[in-house]
């Protein structure tokens, strides 16, 4: 099948130099984009960088420290120096887990889900 399309002016270099970016000419960029999204086993690029968001582990040291810096709290008052290192790690793993429901967030609304449903698909537990 043969398909003549009318592509905007401003659109041309911008095609041009993706094309040139991955090796092709145009037509075979074009042709690859629309395979691409006629496939439902391959996720556009936008939701692979949320997933990798979502899955992106906590290094295991940030949480060991944080929790060996409670247990110290629990058996005797901290060190000023302890409290600063307490609240810093308490923050590193407050932020990454931030940064990982605003990314579940996000892909929500591209998919049109809920939150809950979103989390259920992912099999992640609500807070």
């Amino acid at each position: 099948m043969t398909i003549s399309l009318d592509i905007p002016a401003d659109w041309e270099d911008d095609l041009k130099i993706a094309a040139r970016r991955h090796g092709k000419n145009t037509a075979a960029l074009l042709l690859d984009s629309v395979r691409q999204k006629l496939r439902h086993d391959i996720l556009p690029q936008a939701e692979t960088e949320l997933l990798a968001v979502i899955n992106a582990p906590l290094a295991p040291e940030a949480r060991h420290h944080r929790d060996a810096l409670r247990r110290t709290q629990a058996e005797r008052p901290l060190t000023d120096g302890e409290r600063d290192a307490l609240a810093d790690a308490v923050d590193v793993v407050e932020i990454a887990n931030a940064e990982r429901w605003q990314a579940i967030a996000e892909l929500a609304d591209r998919r049109g889900l809920s939150l809950a449903e979103i989390a259920r698909d992912l099999e992640i537990p609500l807070p």
